[in-house]
């Protein structure tokens, strides 16, 4: 007897320890999800490789050249489109809800068309890049960036040293990045932020923005408890002099924010009204209106709280989210942004994968280029769509026998986050640069001249391909709702006050159905 209670005693003790260490090992993953504070800065991130032509579902093989398998390209900028085929446009876009009117067109760059294209060396993927405040420009610190870290499309056969293995239910978390003036990596750090900053539930589809000597970042979170979840805008307060992070020591943190007209007092940062992708403007070093919406009502919230919804211009796509934050470009004496749409997704209508899908989520992604006009919060003008042409140069694989040589395929995701304009770039050479992500793996900068951004934005009203009329200041007034909420201290916005604003705005207009809003990426 006392044997088999020694025994048995023995054996519970071994199941507690077998616990403890399991326990141990997994609080220790947890952990690791956290690299900023393990990895030094300078050493690339490890990551474990799927062998080419191995992906689930696909037995493609990578060609000579290619970064991806052949089905991640778009052939032409129409693929997706109905009637469209691997090789050419349709006859005629008219009628399918394009930007225009027109058809999508490949944008190329060359040394001669005031264009050009280059990788992020070091970053993950869908970066933005600001340029640092003249009070955080030392050590070599020039610029500031933000990008994400963890893979999350399963598809993709990812090569970036920079990024992690799919660790968990998608929540692809954003990280800082410290940049020289050749944009180089200087340092990497997690981004803290009190109790929904955690690395299991943190923030997405980070986006800088800089007023004066202040930088705030939106970003969304979409994973952790109701009161953490929404799309959030604060300040990011840095500490360049601090040690390595660690509990104690952190050189980013997101803090209260004045953001919200200074009505934000309680220490959290503000919700802003869009749900995900939104754009918020400064003037004058100052915050002063979020673009929460694109189409086909152009909405916008000051932080006043006047909340206005204006008719997009005729012939803009109706489908358009918005992808940045607008910067003023003096030249063109207006806000310049970016707007996106995906032609194709990788699952049903119900949210099942579709096995034969070269992606997880949307692909074949368009962009344009519009301008808005703070003073009347109108989009005035826009671009045909176009998608980006492929950073490693892949060309069509199925070309119009009549072109001498095969035009230039583009990525099946690209994804603008940002823009910033270079200060030392003399006024005759005056350039926006785009950083953008590509398919979940890498990132890249486009930079384009203003005089070709000129030229791109070639519809609106007065325009000569544009053929569109302004509206009429009593039309232009009708066709405008402006609210003001009835409520006293506003943040931008709360989510209750954001649903009745949306309902009450809403129930004289027929919206057009927008594409399906994705839970990994607008």
């Amino acid at each position: 007897m006392l044997f088999r209670s020694v025994t048995g005693n023995a054996g519970l003790m071994l199941v507690l320890v077998l616990r403890l260490v399991l326990l141990m090992a997994t609080s220790a993953a947890e952990e690791s999800l956290d690299t900023s504070t393990r990895t030094p800065p300078s050493v690339p991130m490890p990551m474990r490789h799927i062998q080419p032509g191995k992906t689930r579902g696909h037995n493609m093989v990578r060609e000579p050249g290619m970064r991806y398998r052949p089905d991640q390209y778009d052939q032409t900028a129409c693929d997706g489109l109905k009637n469209a085929t691997h090789g050419a446009c349709p006859p005629t876009c008219e009628g399918l809800g394009l930007a225009g009117d027109v058809c999508p067109v490949v944008l190329r760059c060359s040394g001669s068309n005031g264009c050009s294209m280059r990788p992020l060396v070091g970053f993950g993927f869908n970066p933005t890049i600001v340029r640092a405040p003249e009070h955080l420009r030392r050590g070599g610190v020039e610029f500031i960036g933000t990008d994400r870290f963890e893979q999350n499309n399963k598809k993709v056969t990812c090569r970036n040293p920079n990024l992690h293995r799919y660790i968990r239910n998608n929540a692809s978390t954003a990280r800082l990045l410290l940049l020289d003036k050749g944009l180089r990596v200087l340092q990497r750090a997690q981004i803290y932020g009190g109790r929904c900053m955690r690395p299991r539930y943190s923030a997405v589809d980070a986006r800088l923005l800089v007023t004066g000597s202040k930088l705030y970042m939106s970003y969304a979170n979409m994973w952790g408890d109701p009161e953490c979840r929404g799309h959030f805008l604060a300040r990011l307060k840095l500490r360049l002099d601090a040690p390595p992070d660690n509990q104690f020591n952190r050189l980013a943190e997101l803090v209260s924010t004045e953001a919200t007209g200074g009505f934000d007092v309680t220490g959290s940062p503000g919700k802003l009204l869009s749900v995900r992708n939104g754009g918020v403007l400064a003037s004058q070093n100052r915050i002063s209106m979020e673009l929460s919406d694109v189409a086909p009502f152009t909405e916008v919230l000051t932080v006043t709280g006047d909340l206005s919804r204006s008719p997009v211009p005729p012939r803009f796509s109706a489908f358009m989210h918005n992808s940045m934050h607008p910067i003023w470009v003096p030249e063109l004496s207006a806000f310049l942004g970016v707007g996106h749409r995906h032609l194709r997704q990788g699952y049903d209508d119900n949210g099942i994968l579709l096995p034969s899908a070269p992606f997880q989520y949307g692909y074949s992604y368009r962009h344009i280029f519009f301008t808005f006009d703070e003073k009347n919060r109108r989009i005035v003008r826009f671009s045909r769509e176009f998608c980006i042409a492929a950073l490693d140069g892949t060309k069509a694989r199925a070309a119009p026998a009549s072109l001498s040589s095969p035009p230039d395929a583009c990525e099946g995701i690209s994804f603008v986050m940002g823009a910033f304009r270079r200060d030392d770039a003399p006024a005759s050479d005056a350039s926006i640069s785009f950083s953008y992500g590509i398919n979940d793996c890498e990132s890249a900068l486009l930079t384009v001249s203003v005089a070709r951004l000129d030229a791109l934005l070639e519809f609106g009203p007065g325009l000569a391909l544009g053929n569109d009329a302004p509206l009429p200041p009593a039309a232009a007034n009708a066709s405008s709702t402006k609210t003001k909420p009835p409520v006293g201290p506003y943040k931008l916005a709360g989510p209750v006050l954001q649903g009745k604003l949306r309902s009450r705005l809403g129930q004289n207009a027929a919206l057009p159905k927008k594409e399906k809003t994705q839970a990994r990426r607008g």
